[in-house]
């Protein structure tokens, strides 16, 4: 389990500073224009968000393998609410949301979503052998 989650939050931060070297170099580049500082918190909070879900699969699932789905789907709704809640709070704080944050926010959703989802199986393939060797 802690090699699991050592990998995963290995190939996190691999993904993070990756989209983080990418968005510098577009941002001081070809979408100039579009540049919006909260960038840098959205990826952080990306971040922490899919190290906590993850955890909590992990940990859930090593306790209970039978109710993997049900650990799953509760760890994306309370992924997708704190996602939510950031927005909230963000447009209660700024008062509008401009474009460039949406595209982002959206982006990042989209890129972490896949990432988790691809890790996940992977990590549900790997626990169901050691879980088939065991009986």
């Amino acid at each position: 389990m802690k090699k699991d989650l050592k990998t995963y939050y290995f190939w996190l931060a691999i993904l993070t500073l990756s989209l983080g070297f990418v968005a510098f170099i577009l941002f001081r580049t070809w979408l100039k224009k579009y540049y919006t500082p909260e960038f840098w918190v959205l990826l952080f909070f990306f971040f922490v968000v899919n190290i906590v879900t993850h955890t909590f699969i992990v940990t859930a699932e090593k306790k209970n393998k039978l109710k993997f789905n049900t650990i799953y789907l509760i760890s994306f709704t309370l992924k997708f609410v704190s996602y939510l809640l950031f927005l909230v709070i963000y447009l209660v704080l700024a008062k509008t949301i401009s474009f460039s944050f949406a595209i982002s926010l959206f982006i990042l959703y989209v890129i972490y979503t896949v990432f988790e989802v691809r890790s996940t199986i992977i990590f549900s393939k790997s626990s169901e052998k050691n879980f088939e060797k065991s009986d």
